[in-house]
């Protein structure tokens, strides 16, 4: 497969107001441009899940080339709220290691590895009060078993040109 083939669409983010995502990784690629506003970026690496608490939600989508239905992790969730950490109902966050910040504005864009946790909060810009942003997600290289943040990441079948030997 060429890299267009493994390609999601463009997705657009819209605000006229502050928001704030909650933390979750992706199990795809993402390159994100910012157009107007901008954003702060909080990451954790993929081996934070145990101490982030993260949670899966299945979803069912049709696999178009077989015609069969099969299950994907759609979002991977974290109940923390890493702003004003609950010590008491989530001692494991004292664990956490220093989040890396990014902050990207206007003309910046970012490039987020698969499985990386983040959060996202977007500011609009102050002359327009808007802020935009697109996306384009990318097929990932790599599997994560769900459930399971120590387990190893590992190369797919179809990507063993890049492993190294």
């Amino acid at each position: 497969k060429n890299l267009i083939e493994k390609t999601f669409p463009f997705s657009i983010w819209m605000s006229r107001n502050p928001t704030l995502s909650n933390m979750h990784y992706d199990s795809v690629e993402n390159l994100c441009l910012q157009i107007s506003g901008s954003k702060k970026w909080t990451l954790y690496p993929p081996n934070t899940g145990k101490y982030l608490y993260e949670s899966f939600m299945l979803a069912v989508y049709e696999e178009t080339k077989d015609d069969i239905l099969s299950t994907d992790l759609a979002y991977v969730s974290v109940p923390v709220d890493i702003n004003n950490p609950d010590y008491t109902r989530f001692p494991l966050m004292k664990k956490l290691p220093k989040p890396i910040i990014v902050n990207i504005d206007k003309g910046d864009m970012l490039y987020l590895p698969t499985y990386w946790y983040h959060q996202v909060e977007s500011f609009p810009d102050k002359n327009t009060n808007v802020s935009i942003a697109i996306t384009r997600w990318y097929e990932n290289t790599h599997h994560k078993k769900p459930g399971c943040a120590r387990c190893k990441i590992k190369l797919k079948p179809e990507y063993k040109v890049f492993q190294s030997t």
